[in-house]
């Protein structure tokens, strides 16, 4: 009996020996999967009940955690000023791999000898002026998704005139402005871009007030946003215009009048955790192109037809073969020219700068 046991036992190993190796050769696949609930934390300017981008990212994260076994650490709501005594916190937990989820220049607000003494990496988005050890900067190209968004905007317009509602013009923000307007106007040549900020701060109602201006003083048919925004989108239903927007959900306009961008966040974060799991020490940069299903475009019907659609699918096949947005001729609202024909411009032109392409009127 004994005898029989080891026996059975010994033709088993092989076959346990073989699925453990099956299972380590999976868990590589995709990056890698973390060690089992490793923590990393993720960093939010906003609320996660915003839906907006820390939604967006926190709902991404429930996905990436099932998958590759880690635990996020959330901290929602941190302000600029707030960060510094946010990774301080991270750091005293022990938890040395840190996603900023945000857009903005965020390298300057860290401890660059603090974080190489103690092996703190960082992932964030938006160029940084100078790299933190072990920074991966996460850049998505949002200017092609705007270009497409322009595009979209433009062909649901009736008047020749459309909205744009922005919270800020910071140089990303300039970039993103100038390469929405460019898609409009390649879409209709000679229409009107209007351009207005809502109130930064998020307070209630200034979103809604924004658009109402844009339609009520400047005549506009269509409005689109910088980001993701219910406010706006429930208002363009209420006022029976197309919006062009990002990350719908429940509250969002209705598909007959809205063009949606998507951003896949899971893949944001996945390529985030496997650049963090690298060993290399240096800066890396992550671009985030239209084409690489990271971004990704859903067009719905209503005010554009078959024909509208299928020019959007073109335009976005051409980025994946490296169509470049910025490209000449580019003149700007005071008839300049900035850009010669045959010539490209990257978004590092409007960097500093506060010009704007020809048929961007700036509103109040």
């Amino acid at each position: 009996m004994i005898k029989c046991r080891i026996l059975h036992i010994a033709l088993a190993l092989p076959l346990l020996i073989s699925a453990c190796i099956f299972l380590y050769l999976m868990q590589q696949e995709d990056g890698g999967k973390a060690i089992s609930n490793e923590k990393v934390a993720l960093v939010l300017p906003g609320k996660t009940s915003d839906q907006g981008w820390n939604r967006a990212l926190f709902a991404a994260s429930a996905k990436v955690e099932q998958d590759l076994g880690v635990k996020f650490v959330y901290l929602q709501d941190v302000s600029a000023d707030d960060l510094q005594n946010a990774v301080s916190a991270m750091r005293n937990q022990r938890i040395t791999k840190i996603i900023m989820g945000s857009f903005k220049d965020l390298s300057l607000l860290l401890s660059q000898k603090q974080s190489a003494k103690e092996g703190v990496r960082y992932a964030g988005f938006y160029t940084p002026k100078d790299y933190v050890y072990g920074y991966t900067e996460l850049r998505l190209d949002l200017e092609y998704a705007y270009y497409l968004a322009g595009f979209a905007a433009a062909r649901a317009s009736k008047n020749g005139r459309i909205g744009f509602v922005i919270e800020n013009f910071e140089p990303l923000s300039k970039a993103v402005v100038n390469a929405f307007v460019m898609g409009a106007r390649r879409a209709v040549s000679g229409i009107m871009v209007f351009v207005t900020r809502s109130d930064e701060l998020g307070h209630k109602g200034t979103a809604e007030a924004a658009c109402d201006r844009l339609l009520d003083i400047w005549t506009v048919d269509s409005l689109a946003y910088f980001a993701s925004n219910n406010a706006i989108s429930r208002r363009a239903r209420m006022r029976g215009v197309h919006y062009v927007g990002f990350l719908d959900g429940p509250n969002t306009a209705s598909n007959l009048m809205i063009t949606q961008i998507k951003i896949s966040f899971e893949n944001v974060l996945r390529q985030a955790l496997k650049a963090l799991n690298d060993d290399e020490n240096s800066a890396k940069i992550l671009d985030f192109p239209f084409g690489d299903q990271s971004i990704s475009m859903g067009a719905y019907g209503g005010d554009l037809d078959d024909e509208d659609i299928k020019q959007l699918r073109v335009l976005d096949r051409q980025m994946r073969e490296g169509y470049a947005v910025f490209q000449g001729n580019i003149y700007d609202n005071d008839g300049n020219e900035r850009c010669h024909r045959g010539q490209t411009l990257d978004r590092n032109a409007f960097l500093g700068k506060s010009w704007f392409v020809e048929g961007t009127y700036l509103v109040p």
